[in-house]
């Protein structure tokens, strides 16, 4: 489980980042090589959560979040349509709670119950993590 997360949320220790750019696009390269993703309304709606309302998530803005929750949506099509999907059900699962909930989504508490736990199970079923 613990692994589950730190492959879904690898962008929150901002080591995606250093090769994203922010600002939309067409999924073309970007001015230093990195590929830019339009934003999406999934990712938009947890980054805003994460870092504007929370500010629970370490990024400068909420837009160089929202890049990295797409380049894991973009890592996901690598698997499959369902690996997709549940990518997206976790993200916005996430993008539901309130701040506290959210820490814990983080934290991972409680281990057993934590909040959006039933779609990180999904993710592991549907991504062969």
């Amino acid at each position: 489980m613990v692994q589950t997360l730190v492959v879904m949320y690898r962008f929150l220790t901002g080591l995606v980042l250093a090769v994203c750019v922010v600002g939309c696009g067409d999924g073309s390269s970007g001015s230093d090589g990195g590929e830019v993703f339009p934003p999406g309304p999934i990712c938009t709606a947890f980054c805003e959560k994460g870092v504007d309302e929370c500010q629970l998530l370490p990024f400068v803005s909420s837009e160089i979040c929202v890049q990295g929750c797409e380049s894991d949506l973009a890592l996901a099509e690598d698997f499959s349509a369902e690996c997709v999907d549940a990518f997206e059900d976790g993200f916005f699962c996430a993008s539901q709670l309130g701040c506290p909930a959210f820490s814990d989504w983080i934290n991972q508490e409680p281990p057993t119950r934590f909040p959006c736990r039933d779609e990180v199970l999904v993710i592991e079923v549907d991504c062969e993590l």
